[in-house]
């Protein structure tokens, strides 16, 4: 890897090459009023290799002769450059700022303890190393990520199934769906017909039951698919689906009624309590005005899915509290090892 070239890259973006007598190493400054940066290219890919402790001096020199007239400074960041990683892995626990690159496979390593960003150089390095086009990749996950493409399917899935079955009977039919995936206690307790638990999540009994949930799918479900991701939101979804079925149908069984449900409404009361979650945990993303009218839209839904007395209400509600502990237990945050 050139060095004199990442050298001069840096010297774009306002930082000038320090002269020393260190060999291997290049010293670059950029101050303006009391800021003040400082990154140190090191070569570590021959002998003799620059360890923790000689930085740490390095460190320390520096911060005495270029940062002591400039208070407002984010420290003294290398850059390492090395032919093994595993080499300079300790270099990242020894209490200093470090960037390493890998030279062979030019690979940007930035560990869990490390600056993300370093004088906003971090996109210009990567582009220098030119192992991935930063900005096209960025465009492309935020496209990718705006794509609620989980719900899109769900969605898709209902409409299928529900046209399937009308065309080989009628879903208003009571004992028609039973014969199709239904829930139904006494056939999923004492019959052992377990699977029911997931088919009767994408059956509707006739359209408007149908349009009716795949209007609010649509509203709620994507929103909630790009701040969780897809895979979470999937998770949440069918596993406030399946437990809100499990639930209804335990209930009517232990009272001894004869009731056959299905529908998507379990899975979609878990996504509301999931944008509930969210709207406490994520003020920045619902702020406003905005968050207010998504708090009034998720209440009227919930009234209407309450209130209403053909809605199987013990299905709705253990949705609900479903998709409130999966969010809160999926959003939580843990400190990972490595980026």
């Amino acid at each position: 890897m050139d060095r004199e070239k990442l050298v001069n890259e840096y010297g774009k973006l306002g930082f000038s090459d320090v002269k020393t007598n260190i060999p291997g190493i290049n010293i670059l400054f950029r101050a303006e009023g009391l800021r003040a940066e400082v990154c140190v290219i090191v070569d570590n890919t021959a002998a003799p290799y620059m360890d923790g402790s000689q930085m740490q001096n390095i460190k320390r020199q520096l911060e005495t002769r270029l940062l002591t007239d400039h208070p407002d400074n984010p420290g003294v960041l290398f850059i390492l450059l090395t032919d093994s990683v595993e080499r300079e892995r300790h270099t990242a626990e020894s209490g200093i700022s470090v960037w390493i690159v890998d030279v062979h496979s030019r690979r940007l390593i930035i560990y869990e303890n490390q600056p993300e960003d370093y004088a906003r150089s971090r996109t210009m390095l990567e582009n220098f190393l030119g192992y991935r086009d930063v900005k096209k990749e960025q465009k492309m996950r935020a496209v990718k990520a705006d794509i609620p493409i989980v719900n899109i399917l769900l969605v898709a899935a209902n409409i299928i199934v529900f046209i399937l079955l009308e065309i080989a009977g009628s879903t208003e039919d009571t004992y028609f769906m039973l014969a199709h995936g239904a829930a139904f206690g006494d056939y999923i307790f004492n019959g052992n017909e377990y699977y029911r638990l997931f088919t009767s999540t994408f059956i509707h009994f006739g359209a408007y039951h149908l349009v009716s949930n795949m209007i609010t799918l649509i509203l709620i479900g994507n929103r909630a698919e790009r701040i969780l991701g897809s895979f979470k939101y999937l998770v949440i979804y069918i596993a406030s689906g399946v437990g809100a079925s499990l639930v209804s149908s335990a209930y009517y069984y232990v009272q001894g009624d004869m009731v056959v449900s299905g529908g998507a409404s379990g899975a979609i009361f878990g996504v509301i309590g999931a944008l509930l979650v969210l709207i406490i945990k994520n003020r920045r993303v619902f702020g406003g005005v905005m968050k207010i009218q998504f708090i009034l839209f998720v209440l009227l839904v919930l009234y209407n899915g309450f209130m209403n007395v053909k809605i199987d209400v013990a299905a709705h509600l253990a949705g609900l509290v479903l998709g409130i502990v999966l969010t809160h237990l999926l959003t939580r945050k843990h400190a990972g090892k490595m980026r």
